[in-house]
């Protein structure tokens, strides 16, 4: 899969081991499976549909986890990137 190699080269070439720290969110796809594949955390992978309401959504949900994350100081790794009430609001559900 070409994005998978794509994706593998810019995180190996860093020298980067995990991709812990990353989000992955994608467009009218099952961005969960997709992101997984490709090594993301499924806590850290968000589907949202391509109209503004979705991509405001899905980016305010971006800036929610890191500021919950920046909240949690040392336990960051404890939190959970997108709640479920996150999830439906960018998939408009």
């Amino acid at each position: 899969m070409r994005l998978s190699n794509h994706c593998s080269a810019i995180v190996g070439g860093s020298g980067v081991t995990s991709i812990s720290n990353f989000v992955f969110l994608g467009s009218n796809i099952d961005a969960v499976e997709v992101g997984a594949d490709l090594g993301f955390q499924r806590d850290k992978s968000m589907t949202y549909v391509s109209t503004s309401v979705g991509v405001t959504a899905a980016f305010d949900s971006v800036a929610d986890y890191q500021h919950r994350k920046r909240w949690a100081g040392v336990d960051a790794r404890s939190v959970s990137a997108f709640t479920p009430e996150e999830r439906r609001r960018a998939r408009r559900d």
